[in-house]
């Protein structure tokens, strides 16, 4: 009887403190309060394409849920180091700041308060009123000016940007229209431009759509300030913030402000010794061969295109559609697709040939079609070369500092990872990895 009590008092205790059984769903977790079920893993392996990089196996879902659990941890040191009170930090993201508050403001302002077609009319009131076209004196020598400093041609809004900022450092502070409720002069177009609105190429639009554009910008930014006045903002940047956008932005900003504080001094002596730590594989310039291929499923098909390239037609021309495939041997002889994962079907045919030699037609198993034929061409050879830091030194810096920050920012995950508790309940993903294959 004794025995029976006392086993029941531990059920009880077990059941209480802590031993009730897992969650047959849970996947993985960080700490007690953030879980992730297959479903969401699943939708994270589906929205953020790793379908595309990998196959759907066990291994590789494992990676897509550590790439959930790190993003995590990250948002929570973000947060528990305080960068969210670092205003310069955030500054580098303040156009995406400023349009979720946009957003919150609607939507707790308006959309909460009325039914959705009455919220958009009451908030276009608000939205208007900051700034009455009606009211509106345009400086249209100004507009010319800052239309002509966009530039002919191909436009870059980070050049064009930074050309206003360096005018305004200049001293050419002059105005460019009034309305009834103030002024907006080039200071103020610079501050619309780097933190209310994109800006597509003022060349390309027409007076009236520049200054619409403006005119866009200045009522955008009359609401971030009345959004702001609510104190809104402490809402959406928060380690529960509901927009994907901002999470992945903070995220962006962690590493950042993680790199700039651990990056060391980037000195000749340490490009130097980078280079020799490095040079049989960053600075080894693998063998390379470009080939166009007109691929076709039949060998008779293939005979008739080659007939074509008798008669002059360009191989361009060949078929609608023509594949370019690049190709590169490596230091152990093995003939790899360049930049993707891809099966190098044509790549031994392709390093055998000649500058502008071709080949054809050429048998090869498809994994998916099955039996292929096709006419190569070389269009570029490169043959292997170790590159000598002469060669190097004026992009060995950029590669340095890619590579410390892909070591510092691993480091800092696996410690993350360690501190704030994160797991993988391995046993459960292989479970409902097995009911879906």
């Amino acid at each position: 009887m004794k025995i029976h009590h006392l086993l029941f008092v531990i059920g009880i205790s077990l059941e209480f403190f802590g031993c009730a059984k897992q969650d047959p769903d849970i996947v993985g977790r960080v700490g007690k309060a953030y879980e992730i079920d297959f479903d969401e893993l699943s939708d994270f392996f589906e929205l953020n394409y790793f379908y595309k990089r990998y196959t759907k196996d066990l291994q590789d879902y494992e990676i897509a849920l550590n790439d959930m659990l790190t993003a995590h941890v990250k948002l929570l040191d973000f947060f528990d180091s305080g960068f969210d009170k670092d205003t310069l930090l955030l500054n580098r993201i303040r156009r995406i700041i400023n349009e979720e508050l946009v957003i919150s403001y609607y939507d707790t302002q308006f959309l909460s308060k009325y039914e959705s077609d009455q919220a958009i009319e009451e908030y276009d009131k608000v939205f208007k009123a900051s700034a009455d076209t009606g009211t509106i004196q345009w400086n249209n020598a100004s507009i010319n000016q800052i239309k002509e400093w966009a530039g002919p041609g191909g436009f870059n809004e980070m050049q064009y940007v930074a050309a206003i900022g360096q005018a305004v450092s200049d001293g050419q502070n002059f105005p460019i229209l009034n309305h009834s409720n103030g002024e907006v002069d080039l200071l103020d177009y610079y501050r619309l431009l780097k933190d209310i609105l994109l800006l597509s190429n003022p060349g390309n639009l027409s007076t009236d759509e520049f200054k619409a554009y403006i005119v866009e910008a200045v009522r955008t930014e009359n609401v971030v300030q009345k959004a702001s006045a609510l104190d809104l903002e402490k809402a959406i940047i928060s380690v529960n913030t509901k927009s994907e956008v901002l999470r992945d932005k903070l995220i962006w900003l962690y590493d950042q402000k993680i790199i700039e504080s651990a990056m060391p001094d980037i000195t000749d002596r340490v490009l130097r010794l980078f280079y020799e730590e490095n040079k049989d594989s960053l600075f080894f310039q693998f063998a390379k061969v470009n080939i166009y291929a007109a691929v076709t499923a039949d060998e008779v098909s293939t005979k008739e295109l080659l007939q074509k390239l008798e008669q002059g037609v360009p191989f361009t021309k060949l078929m609608d559609r023509i594949f370019v495939k690049t190709f590169i041997q490596d230091h152990d002889g093995r003939i790899l697709s360049f930049l993707n994962q891809e099966e190098p079907l044509l790549g031994e045919d392709a390093f055998k040939l000649e500058l502008n030699e071709l080949a054809g037609p050429v048998e090869y198993l498809d994994p998916e079609k099955g039996k292929q034929y096709a006419i190569i061409k070389c269009v570029g050879r490169r043959p292997a070369k170790q590159l000598q830091y002469s060669d190097v030194q004026n992009s060995i810096r950029i590669e340095y500092i890619e590579s410390e920050s892909l070591r510092i920012i691993s480091e800092k995950e696996r410690v993350l990872l360690d501190q704030y508790d994160s797991r993988i309940y391995k046993d459960v993903l292989a479970q409902k990895m097995g009911e879906i294959l």
